[in-house]
């Protein structure tokens, strides 16, 4: 599917309406479209059925924070052109927000050489503090922020907000402990991760261990990993170095990702990257940051021609990586899947689109059921493509998101999967600097009634997952009418695994250290198909 690339006008006529979801890529759902810059949105879930999309925005001279509140049918719940959020004295250059376990949201941003701050949004739609939450900043041998680098994980009660701070000529690792109340449980700046020396990090990523504490993990030369534990020690002497089986990592045009790392149903942590020789790669390793397969790692795809940026996600036990191909015989974006133990489950790398590769930035989220899906720039355009467990395709052509008016600004957009097998997502405009949101539902149809006469022949179509009781407080029993071994992993409402099992039959299993709240469960069988519930914990 060959793209034209069109030439705009140089003027802007905007004829995108604020209101429910859109089904036109070119009149998408219109966030904010302010005459002044508007730039790093966040979309997350509101933990009922609606959305919360954060940005920073430039109207009044100095960057704030603004958002805006959606209902299931993407209707504004509140002011036209979103809220402002902030009265800063100094312009925010970056920003993240977390759903808590009461459905409060923290965020927190960052400016140059400023403080890096935090407050909790409440149910009323505010602040809960008066004064923003002092998470870390200039001392005397602290300059501030470097502006860029900033990532959170929420924990239920309060958040791991991680950040760089640069000093005299160096730039430090950092890491704090919020709590929803408002304190600090490692103190103002947090602890030091590591010494960056003459260098930065960047690429932050921060994941669950499910004991309390967590992983952070940053790019600089390579894939570098540490362990920590709620009370703020750190697990390792020294971080380990992901990449030391590969030739390092590719470079980081434009900000696009070339390596990413999650969890996979056993709790052990899955990277994959594009090495500086332009090969892919993919490595497990454990708590210790030891590297699990004898190889240490996995070539995913190698070939003379050059491939570059990923995309990388998991559903259980199978991850699939996404990536940027110059193969001269079929330029394009490719899919691969591998399981645990680094085998590759595809006799070949689906080709998902002929995409033009100038500039091309892809991501990719699991959905509630199991298939990913992988969304990306391409020819001015924004395309998204699903992908179910066995390498077919729910589309027979990648579907058009978002027009060349309306495609994101390189890496300026967010995913999110939904309870209903779908996707969420909200981006700051290319050419306007706009933030829109789009609901692959509505662009792709699939809200439409479905004809399901058709009876399947597959004997998992038939898997009956229970779930009693519910809400429940202490211990579930999960029930599946099948003898076969099933994973089973329990996912919060930010898509974050917080427990996993394997079962047959009948099992009880004590889920008294969840926090409070709504959770997904999720039963994969061993060829990636899956099933899921939803879970009160009261």
């Amino acid at each position: 599917m060959l793209r034209i690339i069109t030439l705009l006008a140089c003027f802007h006529i905007t004829v995108a309406t604020f209101g429910q979801w859109s089904n036109d890529p070119e009149n998408p759902l219109m966030i904010c479209n302010d005459p002044f810059l508007q730039s790093k949105p966040v979309v997350l879930g509101d933990g009922e059925t609606g959305y919360y999309v954060f940005w920073i925005d430039n109207r009044s001279g100095i960057a704030q924070v603004f958002g805006q509140h959606l209902d299931t049918n993407g209707t504004p719940m509140w002011e036209g052109n979103g809220r402002q959020l902030t009265a800063l004295t100094q312009s925010a250059t970056n920003m993240q927000a977390a759903l808590l376990d009461d459905h409060s949201v923290m965020v927190a941003w960052i400016g140059y050489n400023d403080s890096v701050e935090a407050n909790v949004l409440g149910a009323d739609g505010y602040f809960s503090f008066p004064e923003n939450i002092l998470v870390a900043g200039p001392e005397d041998y602290i300059w501030g922020s470097n502006g860029n680098s900033l990532t959170m994980q929420s924990y239920g009660t309060g958040c791991y907000i991680s950040y760089v701070l640069t000093g005299y000529g160096y730039d430090d690792l950092y890491l704090s402990k919020v709590e929803m109340d408002g304190s600090l449980t490692w103190g103002y700046n947090g602890i030091l991760v590591w010494d960056c020396g003459l260098g930065s990090a960047g690429n932050l990523h921060l994941l669950p261990d499910g004991a309390g504490g967590g992983y952070i993990s940053w790019e600089y030369y390579g894939a570098h990993l540490q362990h920590f534990n709620a009370d703020g020690t750190l697990n390792l002497a020294s971080p380990t170095l992901i990449t030391s089986c590969t030739d390092g990592i590719g470079g980081t045009y434009a900000g696009h990702p070339y390596y990413d790392i999650h969890l996979d149903a056993d709790g052990a942590l899955m990277s994959a990257w594009t090495s500086a020789s332009r090969d892919v790669y993919a490595a497990k390793s454990d708590a210790a940051g030891t590297l699990a397969w004898p190889d240490s790692c996995r070539v995913i795809i190698s070939d003379p021609a050059i491939q570059e940026g990923i995309a990388f996600s998991g559903s259980g036990n199978d991850h699939y990586i996404s990536w940027q191909d110059y193969n001269p015989d079929a330029t394009g974006i490719y899919m691969q899947k591998f399981d645990e133990n680094g085998n590759t489950l595809w006799d070949e790398p689906l080709y998902v689109d002929d995409a033009p590769l100038y500039i091309p930035v892809i991501k990719s989220v699991i959905t509630s059921g199991g298939d990913v899906v992988v969304c990306y720039v391409a020819g001015g355009a924004f395309y998204a493509q699903k992908v179910r467990p066995d390498g077919s395709t729910e589309w027979p052509e990648p579907i058009q998101v978002l027009s060349s008016t309306y495609a994101p600004f390189y890496t300026e957009f967010t995913l999110i999967p939904t309870a209903d097998d779908n996707v969420i997502g909200a981006a700051r405009t290319f050419f306007y600097e706009e933030i829109v949101a789009f609901n692959l539902n509505y662009i792709s149809g699939d809200t439409l009634t479905e004809d399901t006469t058709t009876t399947t022949v597959y004997s998992f179509e038939q898997l009956q997952l229970e779930m009693y009781p519910n809400p429940a407080r202490d211990q579930i029993t999960l029930s599946l009418n099948d003898a076969l071994p099933y994973t089973i992993q329990i996912v919060n409402l930010q898509g974050q695994p917080v427990m996993f099992m394997e079962m047959n039959g009948v099992q009880s299993t004590d889920i008294s250290q969840l926090s409070p709240g709504v959770y997904m469960i999720q039963a994969f069988d061993i060829s990636g198909n899956s099933q899921s519930t939803y879970l009160v914990k009261q």
